[in-house]
Order: C-alpha cells, then sequence, then structure tokens
C-alpha cells in the first residue's frame, strides 16, 4: 500500500506535515502509479491556487 504525505510550509501556519486524509481517513492506494498521480494534481492544483497567503505545498508517494 501506497500514502501520500503532505507538506506545507509558510503562510500563516508555519510548517506542517501529514498523511493524506479525506473524512479523517489516511487515503491508502493500492499501486504506487496511482499515488504519484493524485499526489502530483494535489501539486498542481494547491500550489496553482494564490489564496493561500504564500504557503507552499508538497505532496509525495511513500510506503506504508
Amino acid at each position: 500500500m501506497y500514502l501520500i504525505n503532505c507538506t506545507v510550509s509558510g503562510g500563516i501556519t508555519g510548517y506542517r506535515q501529514s498523511l493524506l486524509k479525506e473524512n479523517g481517513k489516511i487515503v491508502r492506494f493500492d499501486s504506487y502509479e496511482a499515488a504519484q498521480n493524485e499526489a502530483d494534481r494535489l501539486n498542481t492544483e494547491m500550489n496553482a491556487n494564490s489564496n493561500f497567503m504564500g504557503a507552499s505545498f508538497s505532496y509525495s508517494p511513500i510506503t506504508e
């Protein structure tokens, strides 16, 4: 199984790191490719939006 590690830095939150969750539960992927595709989508979507007051987001797949 694969997970996505989420990191945010800057903005008003400072530096934080967590696993990707949905409705409070850790999101798991059956393949590295699926996790990488979602991480790529999130990196593009979250960093393209300038409404986060200077925060930078990083998503990367990791093994469980």
